[in-house]
This record gives C-alpha cells, structure tokens and sequence, in this order.
C-alpha cells in the first residue's frame, strides 16, 4: 500500500505477551505497544515526513529483558500534495430552519474547508476513507459553495468546483378577511334597521318619536 505524508500509520507484529514492544525509525522511537495475551500486538505511528524510512522493533519486560531487534521493514512516504475535494449532494433546495449539512470526499486525514465567494462557512476533516462532512447555517437565498483541502504540511488545493445550495424563505401566513353579510339571516332586515331599531326602542321614551 502506498504512504502518504500526513497519514497514520499502523504497524503490528507477534511477540511475548505482556511484554512492551518499542517500534523504531532508523534509530528513533516512534511508537510503543503492549503485547495481547493472544501475542499480538499493534500501534499507530504519528504521521511521518516524506522521505524513505526503515522500521523495525523490539520488545522488553519488567525485568529488562530485551528481544533482538526485529527485521527492519523500508518503505518511501510519498509527498502529499492536495487533492482538490469534491462536494457531493443528493439534494440542493431546502425550507428555511431545515438542518443543512453539505457532504463530500477527498484525499484521507485532510482539513476541508467550506466557502462561499464571500467567507468560510464550515470546516472539517476527511476520515480514513476520505469522505467529509459540514453542518452549516445560511439565510435564505441562493449560495455558491466550493469546498478547499489543506495537508499536514500546510499546502492547499484549488477550491473545487462550486454548487448552488438554494435556501428557501418560511412561507409567509395568509390571513383571509372574511366579508361581513349585509343583511342578518335571522330578522331578515338590514344591519342598519336593526341598530336604527334598537336605538329607537331605547331612547324613544325620552325623545318620543324619532322621525326615520
């Protein structure tokens, strides 16, 4: 498999259970391990720098006994150069307060950030297996997003190529006025005979009649 700069590595082996297994890069530590009690045993190296290199370990219990170092195992980590990422959606249109979260894939353990042509709107991380993903917030409109990786070393690729994520507006509430009937079911009679009626059997005995 090849190696890249930036990326973890994961060596294993076999060796006296219970015992500490110390792996070496030409001489300097890099990792250490315990021995299971099935014999084995594995750790991760931080990333390494590009360039050829040659591991090999030993292992050593309480009492200061050491195995013979094992048989050195080269390889060459490769310079990782940014790959430009890719923003993969199924779906670019979304109401207003919905949840957004924009996915993708890229070159593995690299920095993702999420832009628009104005400012950074989400930043992550690619997992093992490149892939990524961004929870963001946007008002509603229209928004162009590209998405740009950056290494271990700092260096960083071209933005990818954009999309158009659409943020819909709430739906404005509609309240329709009702129109008020001219006339009541009930009496038959128009709204203003009814109040001219009323007022007249009201204030009739003080006013007598009240002319229409």
């Amino acid at each position: 498999a090849q190696r890249f700069e930036g990326v973890p590595i994961t060596v294993s082996g076999t060796g006296p259970p219970g015992w500490l297994v110390r792996v070496f890069d030409r001489g300097t530590e890099m990792a250490s391990a315990i021995v299971k009690p099935d014999g084995s045993w594995t750790a991760t190296l931080n990333p390494l720098r590009e360039g050829a290199h040659s591991l090999a370990a030993w292992a050593e219990n309480e009492a200061g006994l050491r195995t013979p170092l094992s048989v050195a195992v080269d390889f060459e980590v490769k310079p990782a150069v940014a790959v430009v990422p890719r923003v993969v959606m199924d779906r670019v249109v979304f109401p207003a307060g919905e949840p957004v979260t924009v996915r993708g894939i890229g070159f593995p353990y690299t920095r993702i950030e999420l832009i628009t042509p104005q400012k950074v709107v989400g930043v992550t991380a690619t997992d093992a297996k490149g892939t990524w993903s961004v929870p963001i917030e946007l008002p509603p409109g229209e928004h162009r997003l590209s998405a740009v990786a950056e290494d271990a070393l700092g260096r960083r690729s071209a933005p990818s190529e954009p999309i158009t994520l659409v943020i819909q507006p709430a739906s404005a509430v509609i309240h329709k006025k009702l129109p008020i009937p001219a006339t009541m079911p009930s009496s038959g009679g128009s709204l203003t005979d009814l109040a001219f009626d009323r007022l007249k059997r009201f204030w009739g005995h003080f006013l007598g009649n009240i002319p229409r």
